[in-house]
């Protein structure tokens, strides 16, 4: 079995994976101690959110990226962000 790159998986790293990279603009003063992006799949028939991909960024991302084993990219993101321990605020990626 290969030992692969972070840019490839299979049995032999024939395969590159799909590149998801996303540029954040937000227009409120948002602030955030903490963030968690979230790149998900759907479940159609069960309305199930599957977690492809989490990440936990100290801050406010500017930018968020996933390299995704898959010739399929998840459909959707969530971006949790916490200002302090009651103060949360979600967003919705696509």
């Amino acid at each position: 079995r290969c030992e692969c790159s972070s840019d490839f998986y299979g049995n032999r790293c024939e395969k590159r994976r799909s590149l998801i990279l996303i540029d954040l603009n937000f227009a409120d003063q948002t602030t955030a101690l903490v963030s968690v992006m979230q790149f998900c799949d759907v479940i159609r028939r069960a309305f199930e959110i599957l977690i492809q991909d989490q990440q936990l960024i100290r801050g406010l991302p500017s930018r968020v990226s996933c390299n995704h084993p898959s010739d399929v990219m998840p459909i959707i993101g969530i971006l949790k962000t916490h200002a302090n321990l009651i103060d949360w605020k979600y967003w919705i990626v696509y």
